[in-house]
């Protein structure tokens, strides 16, 4: 693998995390002021992150951003200025290395041969590897390529191809596996093939750790996740708890200056502005029926009242969105 280019950029300020990230529950995987330092250059500054058995962890950021460069060293491919890898409970560099035959990864796409099955392909990989032939056919079954393995690796789509990558890191039977942009290139057909296999693979008790930048995706399989900008962590915690908010609404009403005056002297509506031809609310609770009894009731005419729903993408725009509108979309690696 490249050595992964360091950022330039200055460090952001670190936002708050969930509290519950570093307790004393078990780990696969504990980071602690992980740091990756190339001359004056800072890559990776104070990255702490856990990821317990049976995550599916999601690791984002735009490029750049310093995801590659904290794989590497999880990875034990190159060393932290500072900091600690914890793997398995294993601290010591050569308790890490021991504790890597637990651990299936992708960080660049293997070259497979194109002349080759897919079954042939893998076979090699296991040979080279030490690992039993029956695993490859255990492996093809896992991935679903068992019905293609025989045709010629050319062949394949780009999602095929990508399974069989997967399946290549499945060899060991793996108890963590890391996947770097693992439908990064894909077609749409090809992005649905990987994210089933990640979601399957996760049924099966595997714990997965995940870089992407597509987000909308990685909404859909994981279910912790970490936000890195400029080498920093600027927001973690599970999927659920980043996702639930006040409730949100947008609302559109005949006088809106009146409706702002009436909104802002409710009680239970924390937050009332302008949003584009009408009104933004957030509120304490459910609110949707209150809101509109109030407004008739005022004398205003609501035409339209429907919920925002959070999502990934917007709590990530709002953490790194002035370095995305610099950079353009996130993609690639960092």
């Amino acid at each position: 693998m490249e050595q992964p280019t360091p950022t330039a950029q200055p460090a952001p300020p670190v936002m708050a995390q969930v509290a519950d990230d570093h307790d004393t529950a078990p780990a696969v995987l504990r980071t602690h002021g992980l740091r990756k330092q190339y001359g004056r250059v800072t890559a990776v500054q104070d990255v702490s992150i856990m990821v317990r058995p049976g995550d599916v962890f999601g690791f984002l950021g735009p490029n750049g951003s310093g995801k590659t460069t904290t794989v590497a060293m999880i990875l034990s491919l190159i060393e932290p200025t500072a900091g600690t890898v914890e793997l398995f409970g294993q601290t010591t560099r050569e308790g890490r290395y021991r504790a890597l035959n637990r651990v299936g990864s992708i960080i660049e796409s293997p070259a497979f041969y194109p002349f080759l099955s897919g079954r042939d392909n893998l076979g090699v990989v296991a040979r080279l590897r030490g690992v039993p032939e029956a695993r490859v056919g255990e492996v093809l079954d896992q991935i679903f390529l068992s019905d293609r393995a025989d045709r010629k690796y050319s062949a394949y789509s780009l999602g095929m191809k990508q399974r069989l990558a997967i399946g290549a890191a499945l060899l060991n039977d793996p108890e963590l596996l890391m996947l770097d942009e693992p439908t990064n290139g894909l077609d749409p057909e090809g992005m649905v093939e990987v994210r089933n296999l990640i979601l399957h693979l996760a049924s099966q008790a595997k714990t997965i750790f995940l870089c992407s930048h597509l987000l909308a995706e990685v909404q859909q399989v994981c279910t912790r996740v970490a936000f890195i900008n400029r080498g920093v962590i600027v927001k973690q915690g599970t999927t659920e708890d980043l996702l639930r908010t006040d409730n949100t609404h947008y609302l559109e009403v005949d006088d809106i200056p009146r409706a702002i005056e009436v909104l802002r002297q409710t009680a239970y509506i924390t937050e009332v502005r302008p949003e584009g031809r009408g009104v933004q609310i957030t509120c304490t609770g459910e609110c949707a029926a209150d809101v509109a009894t109030t407004l008739i009731g005022a004398g205003l005419r609501l035409n339209r009242l429907q919920p925002i729903e959070t999502s990934l993408e917007s709590i990530y725009l709002e953490l790194v969105g002035a370095d995305t509108t610099q950079q353009g979309i996130p993609a690639g690696r960092s």
